[in-house]
C-alpha cells in the first residue's frame, strides 16, 4: 500500500510538470505518460474513462473513499482523460494521502457504538451519514416520509431536528410529536443520534416559560417560582439588541439567567431522546466572554445532565466555529460546524435552467469557509487531533435579493441565495451531480477530517425564471412519500452506500 501510495505521488508531481508545460499543445496524452507505469488498459493507445477508473481504485486499495465515480474521468465530455482531467482526478484522490497510510488502523464504517465518550472512528462515522432534517414547526414532526427517509438512506446523525429559532411555550407544546418521532426510528435503528439547536436568539416569549426548580439546583441557586427574564438575558451594555428585529436580541453568556435558560433548554431536549446539541453562534453569544469560563461552565453542567440522563450517557456538542478551547484547556466541541460555503462559477447574471445551472465549487480560500481551519487539541473525550473533525452543510441565512442571480465569486451568497436556497433552485441533474461533487470535495480533498451534511429538509427560497417567489422550503425526500418531494433521497442513499 505505501509503495503504491509514493508511486502516485511521484507520478503525480511528473506529470504535473508535464501538464504545466505542454497542457496548451497536448489535448490527449499517450496513456503510458497520463498514468505511468500502468499504461493503455484498453490497449487502445490511450487512457480513457475505464483506464483512469481502474487505475484510481487499484492504487487507492482499500482506503475509506467513495467509489470514484465516472463523472470524475472525463471533466470536459470528450471520451477521452485529458492532462487537466488526469490532474483533477489525482488531485482529489491524493487529498488526504496520509489517511491511507498501510500503518494507520483501517477503520470500521459500522461502528456506531459509544458510552460516555465518544471514540475518533464513531464520531467520523456518524459524521459521513449525516443530514440536515430542520424541523420549524410542530406541522413538519411525525411525518411517515421523514422516518422513511432517515431509515432508507442509512442516516446515522440528523442534524437540525429540532430548529425553534424565537422560543415560546408553543414550542414546548411539540415536545410529544418529537419524541413520538425519535422512537419510531430508534425502534427500527436504535443508533441514530438526532440533534436540536440553541441558537442565538432570545425575545420577550421566554417571559411565559416558567423554570423547574432542577434548573436552580444545578446552579447552588434557591429554588424561586418565577419564569426566565429576557431582560436578564440580554447584554447590559446592549450589545446585538434587536439583532433579529424589534424584541429579538443576541443573549449573553455571562448573564446567570442565559445560564440557567440555556441548561435549562438543553436537559429538556435531551429528556425527550436527542443526543446531540447545536449552540449556534458562540462567538456572538460569548462576545463579553474572553475566556470562555461561562461557557464552560454551561456547557460541562450540560454534560453532566448527560451522563445521568441520555440513554448512552453522552451529548454531543458543536457550534458554528472553528475552534474554542474551555478553561481547562480542552477542546470546547465535540466536533465544528460551519456553512459549506459554494462559490459561484460564472461571470454573466443568469437564471437556472435545465440545460443551464447556475454551477458552483468548493475552494477553501473562498469567504470565510472553514476548510482546513478547523482547530486540534485535546477533545471532551480524551483523544487529541491535529484538527478536530468537522461537519459543513448546506445552510440557510437569507438572500440578496438585490443580486440575485448574480455571480459575485467574493459574496457569502451564491448566485445571490443562501447555501440551500441556491442548490434548491437547481435542476433534478445538476442537483444529482452537485452532491456528488461535494460529498468527494469535502470527504476526500478538504484539509482535514472534514464531512458533508446531505440535504433532507430545509427552509429555501425558491424562484421562478422571472425571479419571482414560488415556495419556501426544500424536501429532499421522494415524490412517492412526499407531496413536494425533491426526489434527492435515492441519490443520497446511493452515495452513502458507496463510501
Amino acid at each position: 500500500m505505501k509503495r503504491a501510495i509514493l508511486f502516485l505521488l511521484v507520478g503525480c508531481m511528473l506529470y504535473a510538470s508535464v501538464f504545466t508545460t505542454s497542457a496548451e499543445e497536448t489535448t490527449v496524452l499517450p496513456a503510458d505518460t497520463v498514468l505511468p507505469g500502468y499504461g493503455d488498459m484498453d490497449l487502445n493507445g490511450r487512457c480513457d474513462a475505464t483506464d483512469a477508473l481502474t487505475v484510481l481504485k487499484f492504487v487507492v486499495g482499500k482506503a475509506p473513499l467513495s467509489k470514484i465515480e465516472e463523472y470524475y474521468a472525463d471533466v470536459n465530455g470528450d471520451e477521452f482523460t485529458n492532462a487537466g482531467d488526469a490532474l483533477d482526478i489525482l488531485k482529489m484522490t491524493v487529498g488526504k494521502i496520509n489517511r491511507f497510510t498501510a500503518d494507520k488502523e483501517q477503520p470500521n464504517p459500522t461502528n456506531f457504538e459509544f458510552e460516555g465518550s465518544v471514540s475518533y472512528e464513531v464520531l467520523c462515522n456518524y459524521l459521513s451519514r449525516a443530514t440536515t432534517i430542520s424541523q420549524e414547526s410542530g406541522g413538519a414532526l411525525n411525518g411517515d416520509h421523514v422516518v422513511d427517509f432517515i431509515l432508507d438512506t442509512g442516516a446515522k446523525y440528523i442534524c437540525r431536528a429540532a430548529t425553534c429559532w424565537w422560543v415560546s411555550t408553543a414550542d414546548y407544546a411539540t415536545y410529544p410529536q418529537q419524541k413520538d418521532l425519535i422512537d419510531k426510528v430508534h425502534a427500527v435503528d436504535p443508533d441514530v443520534v438526532f440533534e436540536a439547536c440553541i441558537f442565538e436568539c432570545i425575545s420577550g416569549r421566554v417571559n411565559d416559560i416558567a423554570i423547574p426548580a432542577y434548573v436552580f439546583e444545578a446552579f447552588d441557586l434557591p429554588v424561586e417560582e418565577r419564569n426566565f427574564s429576557f431582560d436578564a438575558m440580554c447584554f447590559d451594555t446592549g450589545t446585538y439588541m434587536d439583532q433579529w428585529g424589534e424584541g429579538s436580541s443576541v443573549p449573553d453568556i455571562t448573564q446567570i439567567e442565559t445560564q440557567l435558560f440555556f441548561y435549562y433548554r438543553a436537559c429538556e431536549y435531551l429528556k425527550i431522546g436527542y443526543e446531540a446539541l447545536h449552540m449556534g453562534q458562540v462567538h456572538l453569544i460569548g462576545s463579553s466572554d474572553p475566556g470562555w469560563e461561562n461557557w464552560t461552565i454551561v456547557l460541562n453542567k450540560i454534560r453532566e445532565f448527560a451522563k445521568e440522563n441520555c440513554r448512552r450517557k453522552f451529548v454531543f456538542i458543536n457550534a458554528h466555529t472553528y475552534g474554542m478551547y474551555d478553561i481547562d484547556g480542552k477542546l470546547m466541541f465535540d466536533f465544528h460546524m460551519y456553512p459549506s460555503r459554494p462559490a459561484a462559477e460564472g461571470t454573466v447574471e443568469q437564471a437556472p435552467t435545465e440545460t443551464n445551472p447556475q454551477k458552483a465549487f468548493f475552494d477553501p480560500y473562498h469567504n470565510d469557509s472553514i476548510y482546513g481551519k478547523s482547530w486540534g487539541g485535546l477533545t471532551q473525550s480524551g483523544w487529541e487531533c491535529d484538527s478536530l473533525p468537522y461537519l459543513v452543510e448546506l445552510d440557510n441565512y437569507g438572500n440578496d435579493v438585490e443580486n440575485l442571480y448574480v455571480p459575485d465569486t467574493a459574496a457569502q451568497n451564491c448566485w445571490g441565495m443562501d447555501e440551500i436556497s441556491w442548490y434548491a433552485n437547481q435542476p433534478d441533474w445538476y442537483r444529482h451531480y452537485f452532491l456528488k461533487y461535494a460529498y468527494d470535495y469535502v470527504t476526500n480533498t478538504a484539509p482535514g477530517d472534514a464531512f458533508f451534511a446531505m440535504p433532507g429538509q430545509r427552509v429555501a427560497t425558491l424562484y421562478d425564471e422571472n425571479k419571482n417567489y414560488v415556495s419556501t422550503h426544500y424536501f429532499g425526500y421522494s415524490s412517492q412519500n412526499h407531496p413536494n418531494g425533491f426526489d434527492d433521497q435515492q441519490v443520497i442513499k446511493e452515495i452513502w452506500s458507496n463510501q
